[in-house]
């Protein structure tokens, strides 16, 4: 005998899986007690015989086989157990997380702590940005050339000028669109519940007053707008997907952080950065790319520093 099932539909499966192998076989009903030893059991035992016992080391490797495409489908859906966390990339992501986010956050906290501050002069405001800037982006740099990964881990792949171009002009148009939609359909509802601010959002940005500090700020407005794609997009979103196992969820992190460096605009301003970056972590989740992202990005705020100097 070679299996003994209690199923005889299941005892008739493994007798034509047998054969299908080339392993001749035959079902056999046992009354229960008469293999028991006198057992009361009711029904039928059905064994499972070779025809040949020559056949017995080929059946039961056929035998096994067949048990194993039964149970295949019930052990993948047994919950996996989670995969541990990585703890190191976890303290990588919140330092680096928290020492490029807070120099943003700093400067809204001392907007509202000192709101009588003398406004800033243009070049120190400017450069100071630029000092700031520049080395986050390095240490972003340097740690995905020591963790040993491609750049393009960050977004960073081969530029497409056409391309990139066309797909920053589709994000630029998607946030402009939601802008417009909550300026003009959503704001005014919710602006007569909210607090007035008490002193200029804007009062700390200089305008440019020449060609020359226009030009400055353009270059200072680009590497801005490269350092914070970079920093929440190319670096925050690929690293909290590999911790969470969560796109949505990095996205919606990132964003969070993102509006809340903008707290020193206001309710309004907050909002609006956070429009802008839930449609930056999209695009860069759905593309990989951090090129679209950051030249929207950089045409978004070189377009709201024109429109504030037309006006």
């Amino acid at each position: 005998m070679l299996y003994a099932s209690g199923d005889p539909a299941e005892a008739e499966a493994i007798r034509h899986h047998l054969e299908a192998r080339g392993v001749a076989a035959v079902v056999e009903p046992v009354p229960a007690q008469d293999r028991t030893g006198g057992c009361t059991s009711p029904g039928n035992v059905y064994e499972i015989n070779l025809v040949c016992e020559e056949d017995l080391s080929r059946g039961r490797e056929a035998l096994l086989e067949f048990f194993e495409q039964a149970l295949r489908p019930v052990l993948s859906e047994v919950e996996q157990p989670s995969p541990r966390l990585d703890r190191s990339l976890l303290a990588e992501v919140t330092i680096v997380g928290l020492v490029g986010w807070l120099a943003s956050v700093y400067g809204a906290v001392a907007f509202y702590v000192w709101p009588e501050a003398p406004e800033e002069h243009f070049w120190h405001s400017t450069t100071l940005d630029l000092v700031w800037d520049l080395p986050i982006i390095a240490v972003v740099l340097l740690l995905v050339f020591k963790n040993r990964e491609s750049f393009s881990s960050v977004g960073l792949v081969r530029p497409r000028l056409v391309r990139d171009a066309l797909s920053a002009g589709g994000v630029w148009l998607a946030d402009f669109g939601l802008f417009l939609v909550f300026s003009f359909w959503v704001f005014p509802f919710i602006q007569p519940f909210l607090p007035k601010p008490s002193v200029d959002p804007y009062k700390f940005f200089v305008l440019p007053s020449n060609a020359a500090e226009f030009s400055f700020l353009v270059v200072t407005i680009i590497v801005s707008a490269f350092y914070q794609e970079l920093l929440m997009r190319g670096y925050m979103i690929s690293r909290l997907e590999r911790l969470l196992d969560s796109p949505g969820s990095a996205i919606a992190i990132t964003t969070i952080l993102f509006a809340l460096a903008h707290i020193y605009q206001g309710v309004y301003g907050v909002a609006e950065s956070a429009l802008s970056g839930m449609v930056y972590g999209i695009a860069f989740s759905l593309t990989g790319r951090l090129w679209p992202v950051f030249l929207a990005h950089a045409g978004h705020n070189i377009y709201w520093v024109v429109a504030r100097m037309l006006r």
